[in-house]
């Protein structure tokens, strides 16, 4: 790790830089959630998604229906402060969430995080008041046999992770 010496305190750029690019991936990443493919804002039909609420922090699993022109399915985690107040969550590494998908064998078939290194750094991030973030995979089904499967979905929030269930179905 490299130190800068400046008024005789240290500085240590390699946590400001990680901060400073995870950041910007957060911006980036609750800016194109909140656009539909076509640009416009999305109006969902009222579906109940599984969703668990932990000290005024919103988790919420969402699994959108199979895009049939490339059989791919989208993943969403969403975290939303619900509280008038900033909350933190704290992180034991980069890797901040995780799918997969399980068939109705209990095999998992398929693992965002599978074959992904994840450098080991405590991070903290602060959720103002009112502020949704999220965090969105999508993956192909083409290989994935007709039938009803399970996704999971993970915020790897510690001391304790937070995982929602939701189901899929691929019919071909």
């Amino acid at each position: 790790m490299s130190l800068i010496y400046c008024n005789e305190k240290k500085i240590r750029t390699n946590r400001f830089f990680y901060s400073l690019l995870f950041f910007v991936f957060l911006f980036m990443l609750m800016i194109s959630c909140t656009l539909s493919k076509t640009g416009v804002p999305d109006k969902d039909v009222e579906k109940q998604h599984p969703n668990k609420i932990i000290d005024e922090v919103e988790f919420t699993l969402i699994v959108s229906p199979i895009d049939s022109s490339n059989e791919t399915v989208n993943m969403e985690l969403h975290i939303e402060n619900k509280s008038a107040k900033v909350k933190r969550l704290t992180f034991n590494s980069a890797q901040k969430y995780d799918f997969h998908i399980i068939n109705s064998d209990g095999e998992e078939v398929w693992r965002w995080s599978r074959g992904k290194s994840f450098i080991q750094i405590m991070e903290d991030i602060q959720v103002p008041a009112g502020v949704k973030i999220a965090f969105i995979e999508k993956t192909s089904v083409k290989d994935l046999s007709s039938g009803i499967y399970t996704v999971n979905g993970k915020v790897m929030t510690s001391p304790e992770s937070v995982s929602l269930k939701d189901q899929l179905e691929i019919k071909k």
